[in-house]
């Protein structure tokens, strides 16, 4: 199966979007940089993650969030993941397509 990483928000570009649009069940999709924004409960971007939840197995990107100061305002079907994690996820996953 393919991880997904996005680190851009939505509104500074259509990277989430066009990953959501594209990605098969199954999939996972982590949220880094500053694409953890979009991962903020009742923003736009995580009204979007929210259809996928089901679907995807979706990540955030735990210092990206800490450095930002939501770590708490991540909903609890989104998987908060350390720098450790990532490494992990990316050596579980077939390949890696980062979208920005």
């Amino acid at each position: 199966m393919i991880l997904h990483t996005v680190n851009k928000t939505l509104m500074s570009s259509d990277a989430l979007s066009r990953c959501l649009n594209l990605t098969v069940n199954g999939a996972g999709l982590l949220l880094i940089e500053d694409g953890v924004l979009n991962a903020v409960d009742g923003s736009c971007g995580e009204r979007m993650l929210r259809e996928y939840a089901d679907t995807l197995t979706l990540y955030v990107l735990q210092e990206d969030c800490q450095a930002r100061g939501i770590i708490d305002l991540i909903p609890p079907y989104i998987n908060i993941t350390d720098y450790a994690g990532f490494v992990d996820l990316t050596v579980c996953h077939e390949k890696l397509i980062n979208w920005s």
